[in-house]
């Protein structure tokens, strides 16, 4: 094997796991600042029994201080399939679950408040999407059909 392949299967993982670490720093970095933002608001009642069916998918714990958070997303990471309880985005390094419909608004410019669960955010509200509506909308939509989730 020439001196040429043996550095270059070498260096070409080292390069990954340093870009994965890179990634992971700023990961980090975007949460803690988020995390040290001032709180906007203390999230609702209503806002919390919303998040209910959130709670028991992920079997996480949020907080209950409602953080604010605006920006383009990320390039790539919406991502939004058929019915499902929620979606993952990403913007400036903070991941977020998006509940219910939400991945119906998003825009180029988006306006988020969060609560903070662990290692991720879970969206409260983004531009016109509000999660007390759209559970409401997900529960009067799946009344409507006898086996929401058998297409």
């Amino acid at each position: 094997m020439s001196p040429f392949a043996v550095l270059t299967l070498i260096a070409v993982p080292i390069m990954l796991a340093l870009g994965y670490l890179h990634w992971r720093t700023e990961r980090s970095e975007a949460l803690h600042a988020l995390r040290r933002s001032h709180p906007q608001r203390p999230l609702s009642e209503e806002e919390r029994a919303a998040l209910a069916p959130i709670r028991a998918i992920t079997g996480a714990a949020h907080d209950d201080q409602v953080q604010r958070l605006s920006g383009a997303l990320d390039p790539g990471s919406a991502v939004a399939v058929g019915d499902w309880p929620f979606h993952r985005i990403q913007r400036a390094g903070v991941e977020a679950l998006l509940p219910f419909d939400g991945w119906r608004h998003l825009a180029a410019a988006n306006h988020a408040e969060l609560v903070m669960a662990g290692a991720v955010a879970w969206v409260v509200r983004l531009n016109g999407f509000h999660v007390v509506a759209a559970q409401a909308r997900c529960e009067r939509n799946a009344a409507k059909r006898p086996f929401p989730y058998w297409h």
